[in-house]
């Protein structure tokens, strides 16, 4: 008998038809994929409105009034009513707008909570173009929206903590800058200024050591100036962004050869102080990566404000780098990119760098950017008067009689700095210290009382600071002149403030006293001394 041989087609169809499965056992398998993922099929009838779901549906709609055949405005009724616009919509845009279906809405429960129910389609079409039913899927995702809330949630709560360390840090910055300034810089001005009296009296063997010392303190105060000023620079306490960043640029200059051209929108509003915080750190941080590991000499940075952002960009044409390349958080190098980056997110915004090897690098910080209320002194507190009444204006200061010695109203914080002030306006003829305060209100309760010709008025005040003091006292008596004075230098911000308050001088504390009786002096060029 002749064997008969298969052909090799012949031979795999007859494979392919021992595995073939039947057609029952294919849906029973669809069927239990769909309850392992929690899934239900639907069929969308657009022309009759109906929705008729697969046999699963109580896996999904378990503990619901979701029926397995039902109308689409029965089961838009039974959506969360914050949520029916939203399915509406994705209706409309299946329907007209040739959309595949894709919502996510919730449906309430028997017991009244409401689930979270993921449904996509894809649109049937019929011979001729109509559209005629939507076919897909619905699932649960509760546990997945849950899960989304709950890590929001510790994304707000890890943003709140790291502002709030980042303020933590501030405050102890601070407070140490404080210890600085009010202690020791304040003994040093009063014991400098005791000695620039003994060096202006002494001709013999001693001027040699007293000159030595005045050199020494000095030294000192320059370098607990520098200290107080990188613990917490003075710019930052008034909230002034474009202060801030010129401030910034003046010391990058300075101390680091760092020539910074500088761009800001005059428009900024004040800050929060943990946003102004968090930018000029970063800013001065990247300047300083250019300063020490891009190799230029010259950087560009912007602050400007777009569409509810604040942009602070830094570029600069140095040695460049691969930004693929940068080392994990927490090695070596990185430069603190990946720190700004993370404070970034967590507080909502975003840090792009583009860098190419040999060309330069440019970096971009978009922040939120909230307007926040100018503060209570800036509004009404110049009409107000000390105690908090309301004055139409202050009583108009006396006009000085001719050969009459310049009355002076010295208002400072620290005891041995009045000594030392009053000791060097005593040694000149033609003033005379009428009342002394320590702190800004009283400062110009003192006006008021004494109606001085002059006020020399320290920055830092208790109670009231000394650049609003000085403010209310231009405005509301504008013939008494303001000497300002403080521990930072001629061209500091605490100076500028000083002359836009209306202080017509200002006068660093550790001066000598020859510059002291100068900026005295220039209050009243024209008025002859006794």
């Amino acid at each position: 008998m002749k064997k008969k041989h298969r052909s090799p087609a012949r031979s795999a169809r007859a494979g392919k038809d021992a595995d073939a499965v039947p057609p029952d056992a294919a849906l029973e398998r669809l069927r239990m994929a769909l309850d392992a993922a929690g899934m239900v099929t639907w069929d969308w009838d657009v022309g009759a409105h109906t929705i008729r779901y697969s046999d699963n549906v109580p896996a999904l709609a378990r503990g619901t009034d979701v029926k397995p055949y039902c109308t689409t405005d029965g089961l838009i009724a039974l959506v969360h009513p914050d949520d029916r616009d939203r399915i509406r919509a994705a209706i409309h845009r299946a329907v007209t707008m040739q959309e595949p279906y894709d919502c996510e809405y919730r449906v309430r429960m028997l017991d009244g909570r409401y689930h979270w129910i993921h449904g996509k389609g894809k649109r049937v079409i019929v011979r001729g173009g109509a559209l005629v039913r939507v076919l897909g899927v619905s699932q649960d995702i509760t546990a997945r929206k849950q899960a989304e809330q709950e890590l929001e949630r510790r994304t707000r709560q890890l943003a709140e903590l790291a502002s709030a360390l980042s303020m933590a840090e501030h405050r102890e910055r601070r407070r140490l800058a404080d210890l600085i300034h009010d202690g020791m810089q304040q003994l040093l001005v009063g014991a400098r200024m005791q000695v620039q009296k003994l060096l202006a009296g002494e001709r013999g063997t001693w001027r040699n050591q007293l000159d030595g010392l005045d050199k020494t303190l000095g030294e000192t105060l320059d370098l607990a100036r520098s200290m107080m000023s990188n613990l917490a620079p003075p710019v930052l306490l008034h909230r002034d962004p474009v202060s801030a960043f010129v401030w910034l640029a003046s010391i990058m200059r300075t101390r680091h050869g760092l020539s910074v051209a500088l761009r800001t929108d005059r428009r900024l509003p004040r800050m929060p102080e943990p946003l102004l915080l968090f930018v000029f750190t970063s800013a001065r941080e990247l300047l300083i990566n250019v300063a020490k590991h891009a190799g230029a000499r010259r950087a560009a940075l912007s602050l400007r404000r777009s569409s509810g952002n604040l942009l602070l960009e830094v570029r600069d044409r140095g040695k460049g780098f691969d930004p693929a390349a940068l080392p994990p958080p927490g090695g070596d190098g990185g430069f603190g990119l990946f720190s700004i980056r993370e404070r970034a997110e967590l507080l909502g915004g975003t840090l792009s760098v583009g860098s190419v090897p040999k060309r330069g690098t440019r970096v971009l910080l978009s922040l939120p950017l909230t307007r926040e209320a100018p503060a209570a002194a800036q509004g009404g507190a110049a009409e107000r008067a000390p105690g908090g009444e309301r004055r139409a204006a202050g009583r108009r200061p006396r006009r000085p009689r001719r050969g009459s010695p310049v009355r002076i109203v010295l208002a400072d914080d620290h005891l041995t700095v009045r000594e030392g002030l009053r000791q060097m306006i005593e040694m000149e003829d033609g003033y005379r210290i009428v009342a002394e305060a320590d702190n800004g209100r009283e400062a110009i309760m003192c006006v008021e009382r004494h109606s001085p010709d002059i006020v020399i008025m320290d920055a830092r005040l208790p109670v009231m600071d000394g650049i609003e003091a000085t403010r209310i006292i231009a405005k509301r008596w504008p013939r008494v002149k303001v000497l300002g004075l403080s521990m930072h230098d001629s061209d500091s911000p605490i100076g500028e403030g000083f002359r836009a308050a209306g202080a017509v001088a200002y006068v660093p504390k550790a001066a000598p006293p020859k510059e002291f009786l100068r900026a005295l002096r220039s209050c009243l060029p024209g008025r002859p001394r006794r």
